[in-house]
């Protein structure tokens, strides 16, 4: 039976954001803004756990400068192993304009662990950051420049996010402030997703429907999990509201049950 709300008249703008109104608008970039955050989150994790030294490499690497640091500790590590071997903290310092640095680093290599105590140890560091430094010929991030890798995901789902939030403002402000016009669904895709036990369940529908504004023919669509939404039926008339700033934009208003 089609939902008879969806041709219901709509009250002229502004319109307040009802909890119909929620569920309708939040369905707009809602997958992206899911995508995004997780992206973001499980990114920035694993980039500031395993690549967190990688800034670092960079600004020395654009424009470090190499200088001569003093060992002051050299012990073996009880926490840290490096391919299954515990490592060797070492422990360094240096001057740079008066002030003193002290920074320590952790290896397995022979000829960082066989330093003692007031050896010289060459490094590099960046200047305008002088407490930024690495032995010279090593690098800070655990996965070495391999640790960039790590930032895709950060990359990516920061655009993804905020194209999500962006997709549910511009429909947010089409139910606030659109011009009502009629419209007809095109087409319902139901999607699915295959669970572990091999049945598969629709999470989603892309909804796609069309209207005119101003005599030029108009498609839009939305990929929703909304109840209200996925009652919507190929054929059926619906009441759109269609942002007169952006008449791409548009949101099918739903009146009250």
């Amino acid at each position: 039976m089609l939902d008879p709300r969806f041709v219901a008249h709509a009250p002229p703008p502004p319109r307040a954001l009802s909890p119909t109104a929620e569920e309708i608008t939040g369905s707009f970039g809602s997958m992206r803004r899911w995508t995004g955050t997780f992206l973001l989150g499980h990114g920035a994790i694993m980039t500031l756990a395993f690549g967190w030294g990688l800034p670092v490499d960079l600004a020395i690497d654009a424009a470090g400068v190499k200088a001569d640091a003093t060992v002051i500790d050299v012990t073996l590590s009880s926490s840290v192993k490096i391919n299954k071997r515990r490592a060797t903290r070492v422990t360094y310092s240096y001057d740079v304009r008066g002030e003193t640095f002290t920074e320590s680093f952790n290896t397995i290599e022979p000829r960082f662990v066989s330093l003692g105590r007031g050896a010289r140890l060459p490094i590099e560091l960046w200047p305008r950051l002088p407490s930024w430094s690495r032995p010279a010929g090593q690098t800070n991030s655990f996965f070495g420049y391999l640790g960039a890798i790590l930032a895709i995901e950060p990359i990516v789902g920061l655009p993804l996010l905020l194209s999500g939030l962006w997709m549910r403002r511009r429909a947010r402000a089409a139910w606030r402030h659109g011009v009502a016009v009629p419209g007809s669904v095109l087409s319902k895709v139901p999607g699915r997703v295959r669970s572990r036990r091999g049945a598969t369940r629709k999470v989603s529908s892309l909804v796609t429907w069309s209207y005119e504004w101003q005599h030029q023919a108009h498609l839009a669509s939305v990929d929703t999990s909304s109840v209200l939404l996925k009652t919507l039926e190929p054929g059926q008339a619906v009441t759109l509201l269609v942002d007169p700033s952006r008449p791409t934009s548009s949101v099918p208003w739903a009146g009250a049950p």
